[in-house]
């Protein structure tokens, strides 16, 4: 039997025990019940709370991004610009208007989502972007239409001031946005720390149901399935992420590949896992032991730029970021890469380097250029001033800038300065317009300015773009070309131009008035002569003083001209009748017999005029022109140093001449020219000792023309040296025939030189090459020079005769004593022949003075050891007298005349003994 008291203490413990286990079920269960109540309340808190606070903070992250972007955005827009203006490339428009397009999206996604206080901000800044699109559709419009010192003006200036308060007001929405998003993440940090506190709560209380629970095999399985979770969660992460993420073992072969990873290089996850790395090149696999010794070291790499390769084989440039991989142990066993594409950014960054220095290259072409930039509101203040300005004005900008443009022309100018506002305010350019300039001093300046408007975003002209150049030179050098164009150099007289001008004009005027235009046509007589004797540096002087007196024998309005040369023009108007033509021709002739001084000495020259008088209004200036000269050389004809009226007859002798140069030409050409040859005979012996060859010109209508009738044409004309060629070459040809005649191999063969061959530079050259064409011996070969031809340059001629005499030939003055040679000059050439002139030979025998003139020329000639031959010889007692005095040589027409060569040949080989007189036995002695 048991006890009722053990029975009721067993009762009682039981109790106890069933109390006690009740007792700690029951706060179990109260601590589940809490923790369950916990999780709940976090759970709702976070759920509740948390995502409006992600989102807010979302929402003032994306405000900061389009933020951002609308600074960005505007910075492109403006380097569209410049780049538009620097190079014109249309591409730069296309850029400018995407990016505008993009910045007004920019700008609604910002005000639509944005908090209040930012898109206040946003607000403020919209008037000056508009006014920076409006500014910049005025640049480009007046840049489009050419205007593009105007269209620089406006991007340097409106169009930059808008853009930068544009600028600076989106910074200040982009400062809010900061401001807000900073406000949002503590928000969302704090309901975070509060769910932190409840995730607490349910740590401790599912630490408790742990503890009490039994099942570890379901806790197992629902912790295998939360990390399934987490590693799809992270694929899901890593596929989405903005950048591509891949994975390499130490050895360079991919073991995990996003889906960026694949749209990025082009490969796909089953092409590039296991294979390696395939975006680098095999020559850049170098890289990769970089990239794992960096790996391996245990450090991480960090926006490493550099490039990579697409599938299609095109260049990427990437900014790669590195950490190692490392397995349970820590030990490295791959690499994870995270890579960026930056290409765009990389070509933004060119184009905005390429901006930078278009711009900076802009500004220093405005700087650096010499002509003067400058701009002016409309009311005419001073608002740009360059560095050319400052330079070519002498003010500086601080100074001048504010200060009427007014004070940079002259006070008459003032109105042609209000006139170009009123251009501008019409939209009118301006483009090189010549005006009057100021310095400062007051200094006046020629300057060439060209104008456009300046307009504003309302297109509306605000002011006025200016560039001035500096013309000085240009027009010093214009008058210089003016003057040049219709002056003569030496004399300053208005040359043939000018003076053909004024005489058309003048000739219409004879229809309204009685008065007579005549022309006056001036040649200094043998000024030839005196050029060459004195020196062409002397003849200029005597041609300056010739034009002098010219100037101040005439009346007040004629025009007096050089031609040229030794020709002058006199142009008088309103004369009253030929008289008074005749009297200024009279006054100008006794101007020129005064005796003009040079070097202590003075010299005489006269003027031969040739007058020409147009009488109506039909006359031509060319034909009035062509008369005076006629009746210039008829003057000449006439004795020089007169003056002489046209007339109808002297017309045809202009026009005789002008025919006898054209036929001249052709019978060069044609070979219309013959050779006749006179015997020299030694008066000694009466042989034949040589032949003068001359000249003549069979004309196919006028028949055989002697010389006279030509020569003075050809040399007028240049003729001469073509034609004195030809007379060498055929002369040597024909005594090189003769010699081959033993009877005849003593004869020398004569030909003279005219002055325009002896001028010519290769004149030495000529006669060496005809001797070597022909093969004549050069000492049967003789050249007669004429005394003026060898006085007119003395030292070139000096020169001329010692080449020749280098040859071994012979050299002739001809025509002795009618020129001006000097003794001391004659001495220096070395010639070997002197021939006395046809006019003594004349009058020996009759005129005591021509005897002793030729008597005193074969004294001279003996004492220099020359030979003298007499020229002209017609009759025996010619011939008598001049053996007499020893002359040794003689041709004329009483020895023979001069014949071709086939006529000739018999004369050549009879001795002319019968007729040299022989005043002494020993006079011939030889055959």
């Amino acid at each position: 039997m048991v006890d009722v008291n053990d029975r009721s203490a067993e009762s009682v413990c039981l109790s106890a025990r069933r109390r006690r286990r009740f007792g700690a079920r029951s706060l179990r269960m109260f601590l589940v019940g809490a923790a369950v109540v916990s999780v709940c309340l976090a759970g709702i808190l976070v759920f509740h709370s948390t995502p409006a606070a992600r989102r807010r903070a979302n929402q003032t992250r994306d405000s900061q991004t389009e933020t951002s972007k609308i600074q960005y955005l505007i910075r492109g827009e403006a380097n569209d610009e410049r780049g538009y203006l620097l190079s014109g490339d249309p591409m730069f428009l296309a850029d400018f208007t995407d990016k505008q397009g993009l910045l007004e999206v920019q700008i609604g996604l910002l005000v639509d989502h944005a908090p209040a206080t930012v898109r206040a901000a946003v607000a403020a800044g919209l008037p000056d972007y508009r006014a920076f699109l409006s500014d910049h559709a005025q640049v480009i419009a007046l840049f489009q239409s050419g205007e593009r010192v105007g269209a620089t003006a406006l991007a340097l200036g409106h169009d930059r001031q808008s853009r930068k308060s544009a600028e600076a007001a989106f910074a200040v929405a982009a400062t809010e946005v900061v401001s807000a998003a900073n406000r949002a993440t503590g928000e969302q940090n704090g309901l975070t720390d509060l769910a932190g506190v409840g995730v607490i709560v349910l740590g401790l209380g599912l630490l408790l149901v742990a503890a009490e629970s039994v099942r570890r095999l379901a806790k197992q399985q629902r912790d295998g399935a939360a990390l399934r979770d987490s590693e799809r969660h992270l694929r899901m992460l890593v596929d989405h992420a903005p950048l591509a993420v891949y994975a390499v073992d130490l050895d360079g072969v991919v073991t995990a590949w996003n889906t960026v990873a694949s749209s990025m290089f082009g490969w796909s996850e089953a092409e590039a896992m296991g294979r390696m790395l395939p975006f680098v090149a095999a020559e850049d696999r170098g890289e990769f032991a970089q990239l794992r010794a960096e790996a391996v070291a245990g450090r991480h790499l960090d926006g490493w730029e550099t490039t990579r390769r697409h599938r299609d084989g095109s260049v990427i440039d990437v900014s790669i970021s590195t950490a190692p991989v490392l397995d349970d142990t820590g030990q490295v066993i791959g690499i994870i890469g995270i890579t960026a594409d930056i290409t765009g950014r990389k070509r933004t960054e060119v184009e905005l380097e390429s901006h930078r220095r278009n711009d900076q290259q802009l500004a220093s072409i405005v700087a650096a250029s010499a002509d003067a930039i400058m701009s002016t509101s409309l009311d005419g203040t001073i608002t740009s001033w360059n560095v050319g300005a400052e330079a070519m004005f002498g003010h500086r900008a601080i100074d001048i800038i504010g200060q009427p443009v007014s004070m940079l022309g002259r006070p008459r100018d003032h109105g042609e300065q209000a006139h170009l506002i009123d251009r501008a305010l019409n939209r009118q350019s301006l483009i090189g317009k010549e005006m009057i300039a100021v310095r400062t001093g007051g200094m006046e300046f020629p300057a060439a300015i060209t104008t456009s408007p300046i307009l504003n975003s309302a297109n509306v002209v605000v002011g006025l773009s200016c560039v001035i150049r500096d013309i000085t030179v240009q027009k010093a050098l214009e008058a210089t070309l003016e003057r040049r164009a219709f002056h003569d150099e030496l004399t300053g007289l208005p040359n043939r131009l000018l003076f053909v001008d004024r005489l058309t004009d003048a000739i219409p005027h004879l229809g309204q008035s009685t008065g007579l235009v005549a022309v006056l046509f001036i040649d200094i007589d043998q000024f030839k002569v005196i050029n060459d004797s004195l020196g062409h540096l002397e003849g200029d002087r005597i041609l300056i003083m010739v034009a002098e007196r010219l100037r101040a024998e005439v009346r007040p309005g004629d025009t007096v001209a050089r031609f040229g040369g030794d020709e002058f023009a006199v142009l008088c108007e309103d004369l009253d009748d030929d008289a008074d033509a005749l009297m200024i021709a009279e006054r100008i002739q006794h101007a020129g017999a005064t005796p003009f001084s040079l070097n202590g000495r003075d010299h005489h020259v006269t003027l031969s005029t040739g007058i020409a008088i147009a009488r109506s209004a039909d006359a031509s200036p060319s034909d009035l022109l062509r008369d005076a000269d006629a009746a210039m050389y008829a003057a000449k004809d006439a004795g020089r140093s007169c003056s002489i009226v046209f007339a109808e007859s002297m017309r045809k002798r202009a026009l005789r001449r002008l025919d006898v140069e054209i036929s001249l030409r052709r019978a060069i050409t044609h070979g219309e020219f013959r050779l006749h040859y006179q015997p020299i005979v030694n008066l000694r012996t009466g042989r034949v000792d040589g032949v003068e060859a001359l000249v003549r010109w069979q004309h196919p209508i006028d028949g055989l023309l002697l010389p006279s009738e030509f020569i003075g044409i050809a040399e007028e004309t240049g003729l001469i040296v073509p034609l004195g060629e030809w007379v060498l070459g055929e002369a040597c040809r024909q005594a090189r025939d003769w010699h081959a005649d033993p009877d005849l191999a003593h004869l020398t063969v004569s030909v003279n030189l005219s002055g325009c061959q002896i001028a010519e530079p290769d004149i030495v050259a000529v006669v060496t090459n005809i001797l070597d064409q022909t093969g004549l011996c050069p000492s049967r070969l003789v050249l007669e020079i004429t005394e003026s031809v060898l006085m007119r340059d003395a030292t070139r001629s000096i020169t001329v005769i010692n080449a020749l005499k280098t040859l071994g030939i012979s050299l002739s003055v001809d025509d002795f004593g009618t020129g001006y040679s000097s003794l001391s000059y004659l001495k220096k050439f070395r010639v070997d022949i002197l021939k006395i002139d046809k006019s003594f030979v004349d009058g020996i025998g009759v005129d005591h003075d021509d005897d002793s003139i030729i008597a005193a020329t074969i004294n001279l000639a003996r004492s220099l050891r020359l030979a003298t031959i007499a020229e002209g010889v017609e009759t025996a007692d010619q011939v008598t007298a001049l053996t007499a005095l020893g002359c040794d040589k003689a041709q004329g027409y009483h020895f023979g005349c001069a014949q071709p060569a086939n006529e000739i040949i018999d004369a050549l080989h009879t001795p002319r003994r019968s007729t040299i007189a022989t005043p002494s036995a020993n006079l011939y002695t030889g055959n």
